[in-house]
């Protein structure tokens, strides 16, 4: 997160998990997080990572829920299973979106567009 983001009792309610990552989501955030909530040396790679603008293509966001979850729950069916949410699935897919940017800031995938930093 960027620096100054969030306040003070916003960022220990996320470090105790006294929300769901959705309930965090949604009242810190808004419901999105937004280029203006991650710091700039991330912002290339968020922006590319959200928007499928990676090579290669399947190191993206999407690819990597499709994977871990068996679907995005943007694309379900009114009465489909959902994700729960849960620090256990969170805590799931947390460690592909720390891998992918390890493998981004290595040069393992690279964003397909060049996003100058702030």
């Amino acid at each position: 997160m960027r620096e100054g983001r969030l306040a003070e009792e916003q960022l220990a309610a996320l470090r105790e998990r006294r929300l769901t990552p959705l309930a965090f989501l949604t009242s810190a955030l808004g419901g999105l997080l937004w280029e203006d909530d991650v710091r700039p040396e991330h912002d290339s790679f968020c922006h590319a990572y959200m928007r499928r603008l990676m090579k290669p293509q399947n190191a993206s966001a999407l690819d990597d829920v499709t994977e871990i979850f068996g679907g995005s729950n943007n694309w379900r069916k009114p009465g489909d299973a959902m994700t729960e949410d849960s620090w256990e699935n969170f805590d799931r897919i947390a460690l592909r979106y720390a891998q992918r940017l390890e493998q981004w800031r290595r040069g393992e995938v690279r964003s397909k567009v060049d996003r100058p930093s702030e």
